[in-house]
């Protein structure tokens, strides 16, 4: 952030296109209240991506993987190990909600 301030520009800057046809369809992970990327700017990234996939983890934050969830990340895990993408549509339950506890509780 603090680079933003700086009094130099880029002498070049691309502009696009912004999607391309990748090898491995690409996996997001975005949590549903996330203040900073948005479900909804996921999703929008997604369909930039042909065969990308949308991992919606249940919780509110910044940076699904720092609230653990046994559902995502055996998901991301699956994705990283062999390329396997979870089921469309797949939302992920949090095993504990920040600064609440166990979602049972």
């Amino acid at each position: 952030i603090t680079c933003a301030a700086w009094p130099i520009r880029t002498k070049k800057r691309f502009t696009g296109p912004f999607s391309a046809e990748l090898a491995t369809p690409m996996l997001l992970v975005s949590s549903t209240f996330d203040p900073v990327c948005p479900l909804t700017a996921a999703r929008a990234v997604a369909a930039r991506f042909e065969g990308a996939r949308v991992l919606v983890y249940d919780t509110p934050g910044h940076t699904a993987s720092l609230n653990p969830t046994t559902c995502a990340f055996a998901a991301i895990k699956a994705y990283m190990t062999n390329g396997t993408l979870p089921a469309k549509g797949t939302i992920c339950p949090a095993d504990v909600i920040p600064l609440v506890g166990s979602p049972a509780s």
